[in-house]
C-alpha cells in the first residue's frame, strides 16, 4: 500500500499541484481534464466580455453555467434545467435535435418562451437553437470564440471538445446596445 501511494504520488502531484491556468506556459494540454480547463476558461472570458455588454437585468441563457455563472454579473437561465427547473418542461429533447446520447442540449422553445437577452453555448449544445428559423430572427451574433480558451500558440490541441467548435453569443434584437 505504501509502494503504490509512493509510486502514484510524483505524477498526481505533477498532473494537479499547483493548478497552472490554460494561459500559463506550463499548462499541459495532456493533463487530465485539460479540455474541460481550457473550456471552462473560455467560459469566464466571454462572462468577463458579456458584463461590458450588458445590464445586471439581463438574463443569459447558456448550457454550461458553472464557471461562466461565477463570473457573469446578471441572471441565468440553465437551459438544461439543473437550476432552472421551469426549463425542465422541454426536456427531454428528441434525438433528431441532439448530435449525440451523450450531450444535453437547450432546446428551442426554451429561448422561445423565455426570450432571454442574451443566449451563450458551445455549438454542439445549441445547435439547434442556433439553426432554428424563429431565432435567427429574433437574435443576432455578436460573438464567436474558439472552444479552446489557452493560449493560441498550442497547435496540437483537437479542433474540438465534445464535438463543439466554437462558442457563441446571441443578443437578443429589441435589447439595447449597453454603452460603456
Amino acid at each position: 500500500m505504501v509502494l503504490l501511494a509512493a509510486i502514484s504520488f510524483v505524477p498526481l502531484r505533477a498532473t494537479w499541484w499547483p493548478f497552472v491556468p490554460p494561459d500559463d506556459p506550463r499548462f499541459s494540454f495532456w493533463a487530465p481534464n485539460a479540455q474541460e480547463h481550457t473550456r471552462t476558461y473560455q467560459y469566464a472570458q466571454i462572462a468577463r466580455w458579456l458584463n461590458e455588454r450588458s445590464k445586471a437585468t439581463d438574463r443569459v441563457c447558456i448550457s454550461e453555467i458553472g464557471a461562466f455563472g461565477y463570473h457573469y454579473h446578471g441572471r441565468i437561465l440553465d437551459g438544461l434545467g439543473l437550476v432552472s427547473p421551469e426549463v425542465l418542461r422541454y426536456h427531454p429533447v428528441s434525438a433528431t435535435l441532439r448530435p449525440s446520447g451523450l450531450a444535453g442540449v437547450i432546446p428551442p422553445q426554451v429561448a422561445r418562451d423565455f426570450l432571454p437577452e442574451f443566449v451563450v453555448s458551445l455549438d454542439v449544445f445549441a445547435g439547434a437553437v442556433f439553426a432554428d428559423p424563429w431565432f435567427n430572427e429574433h437574435y443576432r451574433l455578436i460573438g464567436r470564440w474558439p472552444w479552446f480558451g489557452g493560449p493560441v500558440r498550442w497547435r496540437d490541441r483537437p479542433s474540438n471538445v465534445l464535438g463543439g467548435r466554437e462558442m457563441r453569443a446571441y443578443r437578443r434584437l429589441d435589447v439595447p446596445r449597453v454603452e460603456r
